[in-house]
């Protein structure tokens, strides 16, 4: 994607030298944040029109049309035909109209198609108005496949797109693979990108002749690149509720660090028609692995081969381990603690296991 947004750029600024200037501005610090170029230019009243391979440039913004029509008294600018905007590594809208209000930074698009070079996902509308890369549309749809054929495609009355923080929303959306519906829900909202953020994912649905309806709805928090969590809390419509906690850290030697908790509280009256020993379910496991810890973390100048591997867990219950999932089964009964170290050189091996 940059070999050709530079490749772009290089023709765009290769051909401005044989275009005609249809109007320019600056700002107090005399810097260009407003041009119109073209073949050919000419003007009429107030309206100023370049047609041929025009050229609209806006701040970090250029945008190439086959026709620019610039109203000076409204501040209003019309682009035609073969329209490719540009902004950055990270944008890039095609059309065949757009309507560009200056004084505001206001724009409304007819026919609307944008599209997210990074993840892929585009969004086409009948209707659309923008500000600040930010969309409301109508009779939208979208897709992350080929705009031409995709293999699936989501439909909808209305909708937002805000291509800055990366989210879409709809309203009424009906979910194809190929030209057959397969789904419909009252409104979505996702996220297009493919960098982790916080929110909420899918969650788990199940049922249980002895639990009943089951509900888990994970949370996911992303602060920081180095480090997340997500936090589950669970219901069982017949037993009882909870919450599951997960942390993963990597440090800067690209070390990895897991935390899990679980806390699962039972219904007395569950307690006491099963005989549960335990009414309040409970336990933590830490797990961390490293390899050339001496090296890492005491400055050892050997290239010896040596690391270490740690799963600590603690339990009340063995349900600890089953309410990790909807329905997860257990196949071995037998759950234990155990680190090891293990330090070789060419000739020998040498291992430390504690369990």
């Amino acid at each position: 994607m940059i070999y050709w947004l530079y490749l772009a750029v290089f023709f765009l600024l290769s051909a401005l030298d044989a275009k005609e200037i249809a109007m320019q501005r600056f700002d107090k610090q005399n810097h260009k944040i407003f041009e119109i170029l073209a073949d050919k230019v000419s003007a009429k009243d107030n309206v100023i029109t370049a047609s041929g391979n025009a050229i609209l440039l806006n701040y970090d913004v250029y945008i190439l049309a086959d026709k620019v029509r610039y109203d000076t008294k409204t501040k209003e600018a019309l682009l035609e035909g073969n329209i490719k905007v540009y902004r950055g590594e990270g944008l890039l809208v095609k059309t065949d109209y757009v309507k560009l209000s200056l004084n505001e930074k206001y724009e409304i698009i007819f026919p609307f198609y944008v599209q997210d070079s990074v993840s892929g996902i585009w969004v086409s509308a009948d209707i659309a108005s923008g500000k600040d890369q930010k969309y409301k549309v109508k009779n939208m749809s979208a897709s992350g496949c080929s705009i031409d054929n995709p293999i699936w495609h989501v439909n909808a009355t209305s909708g937002s797109f805000n291509m800055q923080k990366s989210h879409l929303s709809m309203w009424n959306p009906k979910i194809y693979v190929g030209d057959i519906p397969v789904l419909y829900l009252p409104y979505i909202f996702m996220s297009t990108s493919n960098k982790r953020t916080t929110g909420f994912l899918y969650p788990e649905f199940g049922t249980s002749n002895l639990d009943g309806f089951i509900y888990l709805q994970p949370f996911y928090l992303a602060p920081k690149n180095s480090w997340d969590m997500t936090f589950t809390p669970q219901i069982r419509y017949k037993r009882g509720f909870g919450l599951n906690f997960e942390a993963r850290y990597i440090n800067s030697k690209d070390d990895r660090f897991l935390f899990n908790a679980r806390y699962f509280r039972n219904y007395t009256q569950y307690v006491k028609r099963y005989d549960l020993r335990n009414q309040n379910i409970y336990g933590f496991e830490f797990l961390s692995s490293s390899r050339d810890t001496l090296q890492k973390y005491f400055h050892l100048k050997s290239n010896i081969d040596n690391g270490h591997y740690i799963d600590f867990l603690y339990m009340n219950d063995l349900d600890y381990v089953r309410f990790e999932k909807v329905n997860k089964r257990i196949t071995d009964a037998t759950h234990m603690s155990r680190a090891n170290y293990y330090l070789q050189t060419e000739n020998n091996y040498y291992g430390l296991n504690i369990k």
